[in-house]
């Protein structure tokens, strides 16, 4: 079986979506299908058999980092220029499109040359704008996604919540969810560590709540000096700034970007890890990525997180605002025997998906109708 993976984002690097599309790859491929995927032309090449990368040659595009930007457009028509070239020449038995604008181009593909879609929605447009205060396109970003969620053959979810809205808002049946289990793999990063140390792996995007962190941060090591906060991740120059008004630059370490087995390392070895998110509605892979490597975890409260956390199981959670956040992080520090019981409940509760074989009965019904 040969499957078009379609994909609006870097591939490879290690980030949310592209990590979800590298996982599904590797599903599809463990069933000996043979994938080609066209893709944006930045991120770095995976050389395994029966993949072949193809990518639209644009050499102004240099973006990485999540959220919408003025060029992205622009690229997603080089994009899928590129795709129909790809359907001219090759007979594909399914289109498979990784998030929103994947989507979209899937569907056009769909119209021009009559072939079934699957798409996976993990992000929902109208919510990226919203988060990155580009609301006024959030109208228009919902009439897209309802063109997008009717046209579409499959829809793969990454959360109980966006498979209800869609059964109910849309009347959608052909409707399955993907949580983004990663690979648990570690390699040690060769990185001088403590013993005793807590981690935040992310960006630095507004919604994260970096700045709530790192404010929650400096009163807690004024009580545990030795317990650095290790920072994964491109750090930018606005939180470098609040590291430095907030005297915490002898308390901090920098890893900047590691691979995914390296940040598995790393978090799997740390007190706790934190997850400080201060708006949004969409499930991040942060809870799933941190629940793999078994760490406690301490998380706020919002709906994005407590889709996957529940308090005084498998997180400990608090409310949204820096103190809040500082009380928690010291009783989870206090409390050798909570810690214990939440990394047994994540334990207990990561639950195992065989994607593969889901990936399989999918096609296979798509390919019967």
């Amino acid at each position: 079986m040969k499957i078009l993976v379609v994909s609006t984002s870097p591939f490879f690097i290690v980030r949310g979506t592209p990590l979800r599309s590298l996982m599904l790859i590797e599903a599809y491929l463990k069933n000996k299908f043979e994938i080609d995927i066209i893709t944006y032309p930045v991120g770095n090449d995976i050389h395994t058999d029966k993949l072949n990368i193809y990518r639209p040659k644009v050499k102004f595009y240099k973006k990485k980092t999540a959220g919408p930007s003025l060029t992205k457009p622009l690229i997603d028509l080089f994009v899928l220029n590129e795709a129909i070239k790809l359907c001219k020449k090759n007979d594909y038995d399914l289109i498979h499109c990784e998030d929103a604008e994947a989507a979209f181009i899937g569907v056009i593909l769909k119209k021009l040359f009559k072939k079934k879609i699957i798409s996976d929605f993990h992000n929902q447009l109208s919510e990226n704008f919203k988060i990155h205060k580009w609301n006024f396109l959030v109208p228009i970003a919902k009439v897209i996604e309802k063109f997008m969620y009717k046209n579409s053959d499959y829809i793969i979810a990454n959360s109980d919540d966006l498979k209800n809205t869609l059964e109910q808002k849309y009347g959608l049946k052909n409707i399955d969810i993907v949580l983004d289990l990663v690979t648990n793999k570690q390699e040690n990063p060769k990185i001088k560590l403590p013993k005793n140390y807590i981690v935040y792996a992310g960006n630095c995007r507004p919604y994260q709540g970096v700045p709530l962190m790192l404010k929650s941060y400096a009163k807690f090591s004024i009580k545990y000096p030795d317990v650095p906060l290790v920072l994964i991740g491109n750090i930018d120059d606005e939180t470098k700034n609040i590291i430095k008004s907030l005297k915490l630059e002898k308390n901090t370490i920098m890893t900047g970007i590691l691979t995914l087995e390296k940040t598995n390392y790393v978090l799997s070895r740390s007190i706790f890890n934190l997850m400080p998110r201060v708006s949004g509605i969409q499930p991040g892979m942060k809870a799933l990525h941190y629940m793999v490597n078994k760490t406690p975890i301490i998380a706020t409260d919002l709906r994005c997180n407590t889709m996957f956390l529940e308090h005084l199981n498998n997180a400990y959670l608090t409310k949204p605002d820096a103190d809040s956040f500082y009380k928690g992080m010291i009783v989870l520090m206090k409390d050798k025997n909570l810690r214990a019981k939440i990394k047994q409940n994540i334990i207990k509760t990561t639950k195992k998906q065989d994607l593969p074989k889901k990936l399989l009965n999918i096609s296979k019904l798509l390919l019967k109708k």
